[in-house]
């Protein structure tokens, strides 16, 4: 399970920065033409959205993990649990009109990346000992 939170963490980091990219990339555009004046303060945030998608990222992995690692020991898969965090996601946006775009693709990416790239190793690691 160490290991797993390890390479979560990894992951959910680097899908943030991706995530919060992207994210950036679409408000710079739709501002270009006509708020040039605060293309600068918006560059002045970027740092502090970055590590904010960050720390959230860490912090739903540490929310998900043990239900991630129970569901696991039932014998469910990383499925299920990415359709827990949707609905999850889904009450956020409606109990505390939290914008989509703001708060989904950076959590959400890095809990995605991180529980398919573990299912993948998982099945990798396994293909590999029935080879031996």
């Amino acid at each position: 399970m160490k290991g797993f939170i390890l390479k979560a963490v990894k992951s959910a980091i680097f899908a943030s920065i991706v995530g919060s990219s992207v994210v950036f990339v679409g408000i710079i555009v739709t501002m270009i033409p006509h708020h040039l004046q605060q293309l600068a303060w918006l560059m002045k945030g970027a740092l502090a959205y970055y590590l904010f998608a960050v720390v959230c990222s860490i912090l739903m992995l540490f929310v998900f993990t043990p239900i991630y690692w129970l569901l696991r020991q039932l014998k469910w898969n990383s499925y299920a649990l990415v359709t827990a965090f949707g609905v999850f996601q889904v009450f956020l946006i409606f109990r505390f009109q939290i914008p989509i775009s703001e708060i989904y693709f950076p959590i959400a990416g890095g809990i995605v990346f991180a529980l398919f790239h573990h299912q993948l190793m998982t099945v990798n690691k396994r293909q590999h000992r029935s080879l031996i």
